[in-house]
């Protein structure tokens, strides 16, 4: 990439993580270190929007949300220039953690729900509201990015992936139900209720998916 190129998505329930949890991973080559470099961002209105970004050896998840910012989780990385590294935005509970080639760089709190704002997903860039131009333009390569809603991928140093991703066919797994299984006595009208090990469409639940 260079200056004046980004990728625009339209806005999407697929990133509108609230509070649960979530990964974004990439590759990233970097051909400048000397300015800020926008990463990805959805910026809906001044004072409103989400920016992940490089600026003076820090990677920065910013969290706006009516001029103030909620979530502002920042740690250092000096990378090389030229040279592929792997970064993930893992946040998990409470926690979000940033890793580089799968070593965690650091970790903060924050309990915020990130607001679901109605706005393009821009890649390599983010723009303005209120100049209403594209900005901050990403100066390298970015590659591999993938976006998994509802699933913290890691949550302790790992092996980053060493060929392209492919279609995730794996099903999520049922982790706890009420009633418990083969529980006896329950009533007809009693609710059931399920945790699964990632977010899933309510739509695509049948009795299948308990047997």
């Amino acid at each position: 990439k260079g200056s004046g190129e980004y990728l625009s998505l339209a806005d999407s329930d697929d990133w509108n993580f609230g509070s649960g949890n979530f990964t974004i991973d990439f590759w990233v080559k970097m051909n400048d270190v000397t300015k800020r470099e926008m990463l990805f961002s959805q910026s809906q209105s001044p004072g409103n929007a989400i920016m992940f970004d490089f600026y003076s050896n820090q990677l920065r998840l910013q969290v706006d949300l009516g001029g103030n910012g909620i979530i502002s989780h920042y740690v250092s990385f000096t990378p090389t220039l030229n040279t592929w590294h792997h970064i993930a935005l893992v946040r998990s509970g409470n926690t979000f953690t940033t890793y580089s080639n799968g070593v965690s760089l650091g970790s903060s709190s924050y309990s915020d729900s990130i607001p679901d704002f109605a706005a393009v997903f821009a890649i390599g860039s983010r723009y303005h509201t209120t100049s209403l131009v594209w900005e901050l333009f990403f100066n390298g390569w970015l590659d591999e990015l993938r976006i998994s809603k509802g699933i913290a991928r890691w949550t302790s140093n790992f092996t980053p992936p060493s060929a392209p991703y492919d279609v995730d066919t794996t099903p999520p797994t049922v982790g706890t139900t009420s009633p418990a299984s083969s529980a006896t006595g329950v009533g007809v009208s009693t609710a059931i209720s399920a945790t699964f090990s990632e977010d899933v469409d309510s739509s695509t639940i049948t009795t299948s998916t308990f047997t």
